[in-house]
């Protein structure tokens, strides 16, 4: 087909589309499944440096993806071939797969291209599954499954998240999000403390959840770091979101280390202990006698996380008559 010259080529794509009964509304989105688009992702994604290497939910405008889409027709295959995360089969499909993104580009006047991660099969499996599964949260069901094979809890992560809220800021629409960093982070403990930074960065920016955002990847990153002891924005992570939410999720990532690291997650300890803030202070309360588990490292966490929040860290032990 593609010996016609391109566009020769363009008039068969129209023509293969005009046989059939879908018509393409006005600016469409194109979506764009299967593992030869993956690639031409991933070579997007090398040109343009993005911080994450999972091409699901890569956007590009039309213009943007045609650009691409000429680059890797002119490129030769051992270039191609150098690619990380394209295999040698798909080296040979590549330069067909630009073709017909270019064509389907002229053809439907498409506004935007999105890349899938995922392909027709899962589509069908999602299809399978009953009413109620499909109306659960993919990216929490995911991390859920990812936790448990790490000894974590979903419950366990309920608790931390439900003792830190008091302290931390969650935007409408991510308490969802901020269960499953609390769930990551927690999992995140269970690693050697040399792997955890590492772990942290393939967690957040390199594994393929379902239902994830670029926001929200860059703001798992962020908890997750500060959960390990580094509360620093990476400048790679504002590529994905405001510095506002990053922040936020940093507040996330060290109000779960106080917890863990205070508590063991234990529902004893958060039962008989507090966060709230009170005026211009960040105030841990703690009933007798688990106040003994306020140790110098716990106290360096609350003034941390206080830190954060542009507040000061005050302890309060209280005495079992007075609980």
């Amino acid at each position: 087909m593609r010996e016609a010259g391109e566009r020769g080529f363009a008039k068969t794509v129209k023509a293969m589309i005009d046989a059939s009964t879908w018509r393409a509304p006005p600016s469409p989105t194109l979506y764009l499944v299967g593992g030869s688009f993956r690639a031409l992702a991933r070579v997007a994604l090398e040109q343009v440096s993005w911080p994450s290497d999972d091409p699901h939910g890569f956007e590009l405008s039309a213009a943007l993806a045609a650009t691409t889409a000429r680059r890797t027709l002119a490129m030769p295959p051992e270039v191609l071939a150098a690619v990380e995360g394209i295999s040698a089969s798909r080296t040979a499909s590549l330069p067909h797969a630009a073709a017909l993104l270019l064509s389907l580009i002229k053809v439907t006047g498409a506004s935007r291209v999105i890349f899938s991660a995922w392909g027709l099969r899962e589509g069908l499996l999602y299809a399978a599954l009953a009413p109620d599964e499909q109306a659960q949260d993919p990216l929490v069901e995911g991390v859920s499954a990812q936790a448990a094979r790490l000894g974590v809890a979903r419950s366990t992560a309920a608790a931390v998240a439900d003792w830190t809220a008091p302290a931390v800021v969650t935007q409408p629409g991510d308490a969802g999000l901020r269960l499953s960093a609390t769930l990551l982070a927690l999992a995140l403990s269970t690693l050697e403390p040399n792997l955890r930074p590492e772990a942290a960065h393939n967690w957040s920016l390199r594994k393929r959840w379902i239902g994830i955002s670029n926001r929200q990847r860059a703001m798992l990153a962020s908890c997750l770091f500060a959960n390990a002891g580094r509360p620093i924005i990476p400048s790679e992570l504002r590529a994905l979101a405001p510095e506002e939410d990053l922040r936020e999720a940093i507040g996330w990532g060290l109000a779960t280390r106080l917890c863990r690291r205070f508590s063991g997650s234990s529902s004893e300890a958060l039962a008989a202990s507090r966060l709230a803030v009170e005026g211009e202070e960040l105030v841990l309360t703690v009933d007798e006698p688990l106040d003994v588990l306020v140790n110098e490292a716990a106290q360096r966490d609350l003034k941390a996380l206080a830190a954060a929040r542009a507040l000061t860290g005050k302890v309060v032990e209280r005495s079992a008559a007075a609980a």
